[in-house]
């Protein structure tokens, strides 16, 4: 776990746990306070900050606590203090590593915040998701939950929330290799955290930036800003940081090779982590502690840690929770899904009972009109006998035609009243066969998900098959009896590159297996142009190298999509043009956009060496693992990753090639 995973948000409920002994007074008078018996609202309050006290060091209290003033909150519908302790008991399982309690009850104060509309819980619900996600290695849906939680935080106006997700941006960034899109996001951090004097975040946003120096392999800068940070979290007081800071100095130490320093900064850092109970920081301190008895040579201790770390993981990353968190996402999205349809009925029987009201009406006017008449006829009748019969059989017609007059202007209004009735019904039918459409298209993407699925189980037998096979098999050809022989040598040299290519192919399954999971992304508006560029910086030297020529005409500069697929397809498209160039001239890229009808039209084209389309598949262009040429390093996944996102996307994309002229690949993407 990253540092601050769960203190980040601890800090944003503005507590600070620096160990049950420093809380002992603030937890006794609390306790006091409960004892006392104040009002419900005040005891389900009380018993929200008990839950987060206790969350460092006795998380079955916390939770005890948690479920204590959820029965209070539920009694007397307290729907704020409901979304305090649901929030606050996720974070108390977060705690525990106790990943799938951690996103049931955070969702569930999702749905409550909703209601009575808290953006600032809402808030920190969405920052606790991201980092379950996080902690999952999930980190497409770690950003966009980060970004969610940088949305509600600055509607608002909570400085603090912003700060926190912020530094988990750039966590996120720092992952990604987005190494200088990192340095602005916590560029940012750093100021805002300074601005509101908050030591805690500015040591976050530090901690970060030691990071990008650490994988920037810049040790002495990384060490040197981490030094900072040991001394911001002692300030603090905070136990779990002061842990994590002193994990990543071991760390950075192990890499840089000086061995007993990084074994000194471990043993002071598991002192820590095991008195708070973490088991993903054990984890990582497990980690380091492997590596440098491993490289000490010390086999029987690493071996020991190594056993440590695989026990840590199946309790912390099993199948079964996995799926749990799976499930938990899914029912959410359908819950949202099916609240809307049962708004959409509750507004139809609205409109039902609004006509048979005005229907009713109708009919008594009718009724009362035709009782009117037979009235005024036996009036007539009866006043013939009347010497001015004549006069009053005048005013009787007169009084009959105004009625006739009356009723004709009713029931023009009411067959005008029953048109608009018709219409709105037409409406409503349309708006509810939209929503069935719509949930019948989710059940077809699932469906052709599964069978998506079931063709990927062939794909990952297939590939993975190779690697194992050789291993087997050198492993056979091992000799055990003479170890130190030049023959065993070799054997080990090809076990490792067999292993190597085995690890590429599980990598490959993992991202594709992550952008099929990615179905609800959030769309954007995305500046296709600025993100060209940023893609671009990634080949500055080759293009520099081999004087290749760009030229651009995005006549459409923005589209609204989601910005992880843009960029992934326009990185590809890049790298696909510069790899397959021809030897004999220089390379030309021509990229464009453009508007055609309803669509969106990205043109990306290229004079490399083309391939030959005549009797060509289309998978073996797009397909996994598939490739035109050999003559070229790849592994036949670029171009599958841009057909997958560009269908999750609702798009096409077509190619057009001929041998040594060029390629040109088309992306339409409804607007």
């Amino acid at each position: 776990m990253s540092k601050r995973l769960l203190g980040l948000l601890l800090y944003l409920l503005l507590i600070h746990v620096q160990g049950f002994a420093q809380n002992k007074n603030l937890i006794d008078s609390l306790l006091q306070e409960l004892n006392a018996r104040p009002t419900d609202s005040i005891q389900v309050k009380i018993l929200a900050e008990l839950v987060i006290l206790y969350s460092g060091n006795d998380v079955l209290t916390a939770i005890k606590y948690g479920n204590q003033g959820l029965e209070i909150a539920n009694k007397i519908n307290y729907s704020y203090g409901k979304v305090l302790l649901l929030r606050n008991i996720s974070l108390a399982y977060f705690t525990k590593s106790d990943f799938t309690n951690a996103l049931k009850y955070a969702l569930a104060s999702v749905e409550e915040a909703k209601k009575i509309r808290v953006n600032h819980i809402l808030s920190t619900n969405f920052s606790i998701i991201a980092n379950i996600y996080f902690a999952q290695e999930e980190y497409e849906k770690a950003e966009q939950y980060c970004q969610e939680a940088i949305r509600f935080a600055s509607l608002a106006q909570d400085e603090q929330s912003l700060c926190i997700a912020l530094n988990r941006l750039g966590k996120i960034l720092i992952i990604k290799e987005k190494y200088l899109d990192a340095l602005k996001v916590l560029g940012k951090a750093v100021a805002l955290a300074k601005k509101i004097k908050q030591k805690d975040k500015e040591s976050d946003a530090l901690f970060y930036l030691a990071k990008v120096y650490f994988f920037q392999k810049n040790y002495p800068a990384s060490l040197q800003i981490l030094h900072q940070c040991l001394a911001i979290d002692k300030t603090v007081q905070d136990n779990l940081s002061i842990a994590m800071t002193l994990k990543e100095i071991a760390k950075t130490h192990q890499t840089s090779r000086q061995l007993d320093s990084a074994m000194l900064y471990s043993q002071q850092a598991l002192r820590l982590i095991l008195s708070i109970d973490s088991k993903q920081e054990k984890l990582g301190i497990y980690e380091i502690m492997y590596l440098i008895y491993k490289e000490k040579r010390d086999l029987a201790k690493a071996l020991a840690y190594h056993e440590q770390i695989l026990l840590l993981k199946d309790s912390l990353f099993t199948k079964d929770k996995i799926d749990a968190l799976t499930r938990l996402q899914t029912d959410y999205e359908i819950r949202e899904k099916q609240n809307e349809i049962e708004k959409q009925k509750i507004a139809l029987q609205l409109q039902e009972k609004t006509i048979e009201e005005q229907n009713i009406i109708r009919n008594v006017t009718i009724i009362g009109l035709v009782l009117s008449c037979i009235v005024a006829y036996f009036f007539h009748k009866n006043n013939k006998k009347i010497k001015k019969a004549n006069h009053i059989t005048t005013l009787q017609n007169r009084l009959i035609q105004e009625q006739k007059e009356t009723l004709q202007t009713i029931n023009e209004e009411l067959n005008q009243q029953n048109e608009e009735i018709l219409r709105m019904n037409e409406n409503l039918e349309k708006i509810i066969s939209d929503r069935t459409s719509e949930l019948k298209h989710t059940v077809e993407n699932l469906s052709k998900q599964n069978q998506d699925l079931e063709q990927f189980s062939y794909i990952i037998s297939h590939n993975l098959r190779a690697p194992v096979a050789r291993i087997l098999g050198l492993m056979n050809i091992f000799d055990r009896s003479e170890v130190v022989q030049a023959h065993n040598q070799q054997v080990m040299s090809y076990l490792e590159k067999a292993t190597q290519n085995l690890d590429e192919v599980i990598k490959d399954l993992t991202q594709i297996i992550s952008i099929r999971k990615n179905l609800t992304s959030i769309k954007e508006q995305v500046d296709i142009e600025q993100e060209f560029d940023n893609e671009l910086n990634y080949f500055i030297g080759e293009i520099q190298l081999n004087q290749i020529t760009i030229v651009r005409d995005f006549q459409i500069k923005h589209i609204n999509s989601v910005k992880s697929y843009i960029q992934s397809i326009l990185f590809n498209f890049i790298s696909n043009a510069i790899k397959y160039r021809s030897e004999k001239r220089k390379l030309i890229i021509h990229v464009s956009t453009t508007k055609i009808d309803d669509l969106f039209l990205l043109s990306f084209q290229d004079n490399g060496i083309g391939m030959d389309l005549t009797n060509t598949d289309p998978y073996k262009i797009f397909g996994l693992y598939q490739r035109m040429h050999d003559h070229v390093e790849g592994k036949g996944l670029g171009l599958y990753l841009v057909k997958t996102q560009v269908e999750f996307l609702n798009g096409t994309v077509e190619v057009e090639s001929q041998v040594n002229v060029g390629t040109t690949f088309k992306v339409y993407l409804p607007v």
